[in-house]
């Protein structure tokens, strides 16, 4: 693996695991010190991350790491939600195999395990892999890849509000019902559910980031 890679996946792992603080400003040379590699791969790997959105390079300064404000959830939640209600959409079209549903429906089941367990980190992994699951039964590469970033982008403000918010037992029969529209061809209702559903999500999130100060205005 080329070290800018091994940068890339280094910096870009700390940033959406928040060991940085939201805002925090750095050095090229402290980023350079936490990698372990000369300068010339890290630029290249940060340059990745700015395209990514994580970061913003300043000349002769440094780099920021990236915040949003209440416009940029708006718009990148309602961004994912088009996303997964296109990718439902698919698997309805493709219909699924009872192996692929068997497995939505055992993500469903341990993400139950892991609420019952007070394990909301476990959940939100499960929870993952459910959605990253439907994306790739479309077998759309370029819709993977683009859901993707863009999840990944989501990942920093979920895994702050997950530890503030009271367990989503909701989120159980959610899925379950989701799937349940999946399976019977309910492209309709499986398209009102899930943006119902993320329409109360974002609004969560958003409320819950900015009473605890973590969005510019």
């Amino acid at each position: 693996m080329k070290l800018s890679e091994q940068a890339y996946i280094t910096l870009k792992s700390m940033i959406l695991g928040n060991k940085f603080r939201i805002n925090q400003q750095l050095l090229v040379e402290e980023a350079v010190e936490i990698c372990g590699f000369s300068r010339t791969p890290v630029r290249e790997a940060l340059l990745r991350l700015q395209t990514d959105g994580l970061i913003k390079l300043h000349p002769r300064h440094g780099l920021r790491i990236c915040t949003l404000s209440k416009k940029d959830l708006q718009e990148l939640y309602e961004l994912i939600a088009h996303l997964e209600v296109m990718a439902i959409e698919l698997c309805i079209h493709h219909k699924l195999s009872d192996a692929q549903i068997h497995s939505l429906r055992e993500y469903t089941r341990l993400m139950n395990i892991a609420l019952e367990d007070n394990d909301i980190m476990l959940w939100a992994d499960y929870d993952r892999q459910f959605h990253e699951a439907i994306f790739e039964f479309t077998g759309n590469s370029r819709l993977i890849e683009t859901a993707k970033k863009y999840n990944e982008q989501n990942k920093r403000c979920k895994d702050i509000v997950i530890k503030l918010r009271p367990l989503p037992w909701d989120s159980i029969s959610e899925h379950n019902r989701l799937v349940d529209a999946i399976e019977s061809g309910d492209a309709i209702g499986a398209r009102k559910m899930h943006l119902d559903h993320w329409s109360e999500i974002s609004k969560q999130f958003i409320n819950f980031l900015d009473n605890y100060h973590f969005l510019d205005n």
